[in-house]
């Protein structure tokens, strides 16, 4: 919503014959905005705040959109990670670095694999190594640029993170019994006043 103040000849609001006072609604009608295209399956959203830029996973293409904040326009073609990982569904945004990272299912077929998007470098597409579950849960820290990732089901959770700078993840020993059923997937937050992560 926005509104705008005409003044009149008089120059005193809401006197004079060409005074008036509107209420615009800008919000979104039946047509909308045009849509971005941004490939088949669009599966997961990641902000970069710093560089004003939008990254969006497809799970149908295996490929990374980068959209350009200000404009809403793509920033060259979409970036294909099919080398690293498959059916791309989880992606997070270091904007400390410019590291894009990228979970799902390996590109060899099976279990779970994690692509890192070096932007200060091409968009080179490197694979995390180390970690073999399927990703349903990815996040950058805040405080330092670990990379946190898990995944897999009730009876194989798997956990572990990815240091600043590093292309290896490092398990984190979970308790016994799992915590990732079928239906509930895996997800982390992190708690501002101590940097803790929570998945």
């Amino acid at each position: 919503m926005y509104n705008v103040l005409v003044v009149g000849e008089e120059n005193k609001c809401g006197r004079g014959e060409k005074s008036s006072y509107t209420v615009h609604d800008t919000s979104p009608t039946e047509n909308g905005a045009e849509a971005i295209p941004v490939g088949l399956a669009p599966a997961d959203v990641a902000v970069d705040e710093k560089a004003d830029r939008v990254y969006v996973a497809a799970s149908g293409s295996n490929a990374v959109t980068v959209i350009d904040g200000r404009t809403d326009e793509p920033i060259g073609p979409p970036i294909d990670v099919s080398s690293a990982v498959s059916a791309p569904n989880r992606i997070a945004v270091d904007p400390g670095t410019g590291r894009v990272y990228v979970g799902g299912t390996a590109a060899a077929g099976s279990g779970g694999s994690v692509a890192i998007i070096d932007t200060a470098h091409a968009n080179r597409v490197t694979q995390v190594s180390d970690y073999t579950t399927t990703v349903t849960g990815l996040a950058v820290s805040p405080e330092n640029g670990d990379v946190y990732v898990g995944g897999g089901n009730a009876s194989s959770s798997a956990v572990a993170y990815i240091a600043a700078g590093s292309s290896s993840a490092t398990p984190i020993r979970l308790p016994d019994g799992g915590l990732v059923g079928p239906s509930n997937g895996m997800d982390f937050s992190f708690d501002p006043c101590t940097t803790r992560c929570t998945s």
